[in-house]
């Protein structure tokens, strides 16, 4: 009884064990921060207002209190079943008026 038993266990635990090598584990995508594109980034133009830049990319994501001419707009995606992946734009503007553009997205 006792080998029946124990050879069961032994055929219950290796078809677990198989199972999970064939069936793929699920891990969600993680999004966090503004979601924009190297196409909406190309629409700014130097000398835009900040109520014109929010209309095209959104608020950001990030504004300093101590530099409000200073937005910064960040993405990252870590895909359940890929690589890492972030991009950030960090704008400037001076007089209320976009003048320099920074990051891993700029204007083409």
């Amino acid at each position: 009884m006792k080998k029946v038993f124990l050879t069961l266990a032994l055929l219950a635990g290796l078809t677990l064990t198989a199972c999970t090598k064939i069936v793929p584990i699920h891990r969600e995508d993680v999004q966090q921060g503004n979601l924009i594109s190297q196409q909406q980034v190309n629409q700014l133009k130097m000398g835009m207002s900040k109520s014109q830049v929010s209309q095209i990319l959104g608020e950001p994501v990030l504004q300093s209190t101590f530099d409000p001419n200073r937005w910064n707009y960040a993405y990252s995606l870590q895909p359940g079943d890929g690589p890492y992946q972030e991009k950030h734009a960090i704008l400037y503007f001076k007089n209320d008026r976009l003048y320099k553009v920074e990051g891993s997205l700029k204007p083409q």
